[in-house]
């Protein structure tokens, strides 16, 4: 259980993979959320890359308060890059962690290798009711919604519960700034300096990051490519996770042989 102590905090991730050779993937979770989101991916990343898995603060097993802005996570996220001295690094953010992933290379253009950036978007406004359940602290029915609008139609209700019950849930409040966090980000006008190769993955079937966002996305980012995943929804990691795999090893794999 590897910790450090970074920005006054100490933050928990995992680390896995071959510490010598290839890329180093850093997996940066969405709102809510916490490393063990990525339980079904890193393992294959972690063939032929080292792959890194972070618990923002104040989620999964970090210390800390959580934040209300996207800015506030980038410095921490750059701290925890610097402290560990990452080479090769690619940044894959998932909704929340691609906002964070994208700030990050707006603000330290050339030190990234590339990103990865899965379910997000250049603009995430959340829904008057998230904010709305997360203030009356009715988690219960926010996990409900998160049911409803997080994973497509197809996915097993059996399969969601037993995923949630897995990842648990970080205090309202946590989970309250994170939805903040989010609704403050806007890079629309910005999202064409990002000047690094950038793999945007998304499922056709995501309600809360639909394709449009990452469309949007292919459009402005100069070096991207843009996968669309069939038949999965905004939690690629739970419902589509060889399908991500392959999307992000091909990418990794490709940028080792330019």
């Amino acid at each position: 259980m590897p910790k450090i102590k970074v920005a006054d905090e100490l933050l928990y991730y995992e680390d896995s993979g071959d510490m010598c050779g290839g890329s180093t993937l850093l997996l940066l979770h969405g709102a809510g959320g916490s490393s063990c989101q990525w339980e079904k991916v890193i393992g294959e990343l972690a063939e032929g890359h080292r792959v890194l898995a972070l618990d923002l603060p104040g989620h999964g097993n970090s210390s800390g308060r959580g934040s209300r802005s996207v800015n506030s996570y980038v410095k921490v996220v750059r701290s925890f890059t610097a402290a560990l001295e990452l080479p090769n690094l690619i940044l894959c953010g998932h909704s929340l962690g691609g906002a964070i992933a994208m700030e990050y290379a707006l603000k330290y253009p050339g030190v990234l290798q590339a990103l990865v950036l899965v379910s997000t978007g250049a603009r995430l406004k959340v829904a008057p009711l998230f904010l709305e359940f997360c203030l009356e602290g009715n988690i219960e029915k926010l996990q409900i919604l998160l049911s409803k609008y997080a994973f497509s139609p197809g996915t097993p209700l059996v399969q969601i519960r037993r995923w949630q019950k897995q990842w648990g849930f970080p205090p309202r409040e946590i989970v309250y700034g994170d939805f903040l966090a989010c609704s403050s980000f806007d890079r629309m006008e910005d999202i064409q300096k990002i000047k690094a190769p950038t793999l945007i993955i998304c499922g056709d079937e995501d309600l809360m990051t639909p394709l449009k966002y990452s469309t949007y996305l292919a459009d402005r980012i100069k070096d991207s490519r843009l996968e669309v995943i069939p038949d999965g929804g905004h939690m690629l990691m739970v419902e589509k996770p060889r399908e991500l795999n392959r999307a992000i090893s091909q990418f990794a794999g490709e940028l080792l042989k330019e």
